[in-house]
């Protein structure tokens, strides 16, 4: 039974970072060519500057081709500035540019969106719950059909090192009085389930940060929530904005579900 895994990762370097702060490796599924999945892949960091705009995302967006290998072909891509009030206004018009591209691409069939909550950055959903496996620095998702998938074998080991060392352990204090701490393993964060040529595609985001001290831009959701997908089946919809922990970071994987 084949499986695909993809997990986004970009190498973190936090110097002091600002209470504005947060990283995002996003993947958009537009659809697939056969095993390789088409995504837009979003790299972005949020921050501040007071004398420009108040709160803002700043990197990459790439249309890409991720084959089972893992390996990822880049199509095109370009730089890319979001507000963080407007954030899916400012992603409109460039994704659904890169969709047109994407749909020049032989062989393309697009997603549809099927399924999707918003896990509130717990281990577990209604769609399945992470196991890990510490000793390994393993991390998978269990569908709730039962079979494991691997989410961390394509990762950077320094990410995972960081995340796998501190699952479990709950939190690290920041402050002698402990009121302050940052969630460093991974949690659930939005969990999607597409419908892509009669295959079911999974892809969620894994997530860590600060859920205590109040932040400029903390929008995570207070329990599960689920998806409208009317707003989401259409394949020009399949963009949002990520709810973010303070001080928050986190990355986009999938899996083939077979």
């Amino acid at each position: 039974m084949r499986f695909a895994v993809l997990a986004a990762f970009l190498v973190l370097a936090f110097s002091a970072p600002a209470c504005t702060h947060a990283w995002q490796s996003r993947l958009l599924i537009l659809g697939a060519k056969g095993d390789s999945v088409v995504a837009l892949r979003l790299d972005v960091t949020r921050d501040s500057d007071p004398e420009r705009r108040p709160l803002y995302w700043r990197g990459d967006l790439k249309l890409c081709v991720f084959a089972k290998s893992m390996e990822a072909r880049t199509v095109g891509g370009q730089t890319i500035l979001l507000s963080d009030q407007d954030y899916e206004a400012d992603l409109k018009d460039p994704y659904l540019s890169w969709l047109k591209e994407a749909r020049k691409l032989p062989g393309f069939k697009e997603a549809k969106a099927k399924q999707g909550l918003f896990a509130d950055y717990s281990d577990t959903c209604s769609f399945g719950w992470l196991v890990s496996d510490t000793a390994k620095l393993q991390l998978s998702i269990r569908y709730r059909s039962g079979k494991e998938y691997p989410v961390a074998r394509v990762a950077q080991p320094e990410i995972i090192r960081s995340f796998m060392q501190n699952y479990g352990e709950g939190a690290t204090p920041l402050s002698k009085d402990d009121t302050l701490y940052m969630i460093l393993a991974p949690t659930l964060s939005s969990v999607r389930v597409y419908d892509v040529g009669g295959r079911k595609l999974l892809a969620a985001f894994l997530g860590s940060g600060d859920p205590v001290v109040p932040g400029d831009g903390m929008t995570y959701r207070p329990a599960e929530t689920v998806f409208s997908i009317g707003r989401l089946a259409r394949i020009e919809h399949h963009f949002f904005k990520e709810p973010m922990r303070h001080h928050g970071r986190g990355f986009d994987f999938f899996v083939w579900l077979e």
